[in-house]
């Protein structure tokens, strides 16, 4: 073996952050895809793992349709499995036709007209029916068979990995998954929430909810990261081997066909002869702290108008961002998701939430007292279990002009059953700093997001 590099050059060293950023664009692309440049992005992805290219391409518009379309496909495989190519022609035919875009949707016969493709939207059905019919009557060469992704992905990653790595030094290998990975892992794929992992929990949750028993664990596999290549989204894992190959001349030639995916490419899903490629997102919006956000939609959102809603990096339902005004105080205690209750606690109004508790009696008062400066204060607590709130109702010390004084709820940890003793618990350094200061819940309140 030739002696391990253990030193980046000046040169080299310099050339990290261009690597950083160009990868970083890449898995934050909202391009419209070139399907030719996607095509022989995939075939060269089969390629490398020494398997013919797919003559079947499938073309969906999100990950949404993709987790669809390739559970369908898994069906049409099922139906075609162990025939020969003209038994496979004359199925097709006999089934939608010789124009098979007329009869989309129909290409299987009854085996396909489940409720998950009537339920998980017609269009989808649509958009891929007359795909496959079309490309399916015309193929030469062998049938599709079912999926490869271990083949494409973990396969050819491992031979590579197992490559490199000995020929470089721990400090260099350190250094640039430190600079570069771990930097686009922050923007692309490791944000909170990660938009692939969004993507991936998403449509999950819309899909599943959708089907009958006997169709979920098919979907969820269709879902785990042994069924799908992420494209767009795998730019934090490969950006490392570009650097190694282009600037320190290792061999990274069996990763050439993911990287070119990862250029070109959405999320696909590979089979043997078959591959349904997604777009990329058309839209992706992010706050100050390059977390996913979006105070006026989705966050993420693709061609066909599926997408994700993302609060400050908290996955919600689209409609809490846009229709705070049908959230009620039973639809935040009933969210089993312990970050989407806090945004949709945010976005009813936390004043408004823990003040309309106490009013129709959800919180219960654990105790009364008065604080320093005399006035009243109550502690309550809501626990149901799954839920545990602690917050104090208080006034402040300083009267307004009008003589009114304004109260405030302020949520605290769980420490006693004491009104004040919580405070002091709950915000010791506040506390201490503002113990004779009028005004001190109003400050206090005011520095709680």
């Amino acid at each position: 073996m030739s002696e391990k590099i253990t030193d980046l050059a000046p040169e080299q060293e310099e050339k990290l952050a261009e690597y950083r950023d160009r990868w970083i664009s890449l898995g934050l692309s909202t391009q419209k895809i070139d399907r030719e440049k996607a095509a022989a992005a995939v075939d060269l992805v089969y390629s490398c793992a020494g398997l013919n290219p797919p003559k079947i391409k499938i073309w969906l518009r999100s990950p949404y349709e993709g987790v669809i379309g390739a559970w369908w496909l898994k069906q049409v495989l099922k139906t075609l499995r162990g025939k020969t190519l003209d038994k496979v022609r004359t199925k097709i035919v006999s089934v939608i036709g010789d124009k098979p875009e007329d009869k989309a949707g129909e290409q299987v016969g009854d085996q396909l007209r489940t409720d998950i493709m009537a339920q998980a939207k017609t269009r989808v059905r649509n958009h891929i029916g007359s795909q496959i019919g079309a490309q399916v009557k015309n193929q030469i060469g062998e049938p599709v068979k079912d999926q490869v992704r271990d083949r494409v992905w973990s396969h050819v990653w491992n031979q590579a990995k197992d490559h490199v790595r000995p020929q470089l030094g721990d400090p260099i290998w350190t250094q640039v998954w430190a600079q570069v990975w771990n930097q686009i892992w922050d923007q692309v794929w490791a944000q909170k929430p990660q938009i692939g992992e969004q993507i991936g929990e998403q449509v999950r949750a819309e899909i599943v909810a959708q089907v009958r028993d006997q169709f979920k664990g098919q979907i969820e596999d269709l879902l785990s990261t042994q069924a799908y290549c992420a494209g767009l989204h795998d730019a934090n894992m490969l950006a490392p081997y570009e650097f190694f190959g282009k600037e320190m001349g290792v061999d990274v030639d069996k990763l050439s066909g993911l990287m070119a995916a990862t250029e070109h490419c959405g999320w696909f899903w590979p089979f043997g002869g078959a591959v349904i490629i997604t777009e990329k997102p058309t839209e992706l919006h992010r706050d100050n702290r390059n977390r996913l956000h979006n105070e006026k939609g989705m966050a993420v959102k693709y061609s066909d108008g599926w997408g994700v809603g993302v609060w400050y990096g908290t996955r919600v339902e689209n409609w809490v961002i846009t229709n705070p005004e049908q959230i009620t105080i039973d639809k935040i205690l009933d969210e089993k998701d312990a970050g989407a209750r806090r945004v949709m606690r945010e976005r009813f109004g936390l004043q408004d939430f823990f003040f309309a508790m106490i009013k129709d009696g959800t919180a219960k008062r654990v105790s009364r007292r008065k604080d320093p400066s005399g006035q009243p204060m109550s502690l309550y607590r809501y626990d149901d279990k799954e839920t545990l709130l602690h917050f104090v109702h208080v006034y402040n010390g300083e009267a307004e002009t009008d003589g009114t004084r304004h109260d405030f709820i302020i949520s605290c940890k769980n420490v006693c059953d004491d009104a004040w003793d919580s405070m002091v618990g709950t915000y010791p350094d506040l506390i201490n700093e503002l113990k004779d200061n009028p005004r001190k819940f109003e400050i206090i309140k005011a520095s709680i997001r």
